[in-house]
């Protein structure tokens, strides 16, 4: 348990320090006046969005432990805290998976750092992936917390854009031209360029017989020669 030490913060509920002559980390409350263990308590029970006392301190001392490797105790339990302060979670499940994205990220960075630092290409390449592999459970975990508190509802937006300034309209059954532009921009006549119908040959004005100068059926038969016998 943290030390409590009475000071004024400004725009955050609480505040991790050390202290030259305390064995414990200190904290800080918003507001004015003297600052008590109880108000300590109620204000991070609504840093956490939690109504037990007990779970609000065992909930940040674990992502807190979980990144005492990486930092200080009092670092890790100011990052945690405001982490968890910004996505104002409602519930000790928000409030879980906004613990473990801070965690998730911290731990991400710090690997990338050693892939940095890495003279051998596969040693680089060992810490680039499992940084990866982290920063992507960070973002399938941010999205999940979006998510519940959206009451599960996800949101698309959709715009419609124009992209070209004519439409072409096939008609093929010779009714006219419709106008089919479902965008914002209306489909003017000008605008709009209709397709030939593909023209099909008279039969008429084709050659039954292989008759030359032949003006009607009688002199067509005329022309016939008899088959010989």
């Amino acid at each position: 348990m943290a030390t409590l030490i009475v000071k004024s913060i400004p725009n955050t509920p609480i505040k991790y320090f050390d202290k030259d002559g305390e064995d414990k980390t200190c904290v800080a409350i918003a507001g004015d006046g003297d600052s008590t263990k109880s108000m300590y308590l109620e204000a991070l029970k609504n840093v956490l969005g939690v109504k037990d006392e007990e779970l609000a301190i065992l909930s940040i001392s674990a992502g807190a432990n979980a990144l005492t490797g990486t930092l200080d105790r009092t670092d890790a339990l100011n990052m945690i805290a405001q982490s968890v302060n910004d996505c104002k979670p409602q519930n000790i499940l928000e409030s879980r998976l906004a613990i473990q994205s801070s965690v998730l990220f911290n731990c991400a960075m710090n690997i990338l750092r050693k892939s940095e630092q890495s003279d051998q290409i596969p040693q680089a390449d060992y810490y680039t992936n499992k940084a990866l592999k982290l920063m992507r459970l960070h973002n399938e975990t941010v999205t999940i917390l979006q998510k519940l508190k959206n009451g599960g509802e996800q949101k698309v937006t959709v715009t419609h854009a124009v992209i070209t300034e004519k439409a072409i309209v096939n008609n093929f059954n010779g009714g006219g031209v419709e106008c089919s532009n479902k965008g914002k921009r209306s489909c003017k006549s000008q605008d709009v360029v209709q397709k030939r119908k593909p023209e099909m040959a008279n039969p008429v004005e084709m050659d039954v017989y292989a008759v030359e100068d032949a003006g009607c059926t009688a002199e067509k038969a005329q022309g016939l020669k008899p088959l010989k016998g």
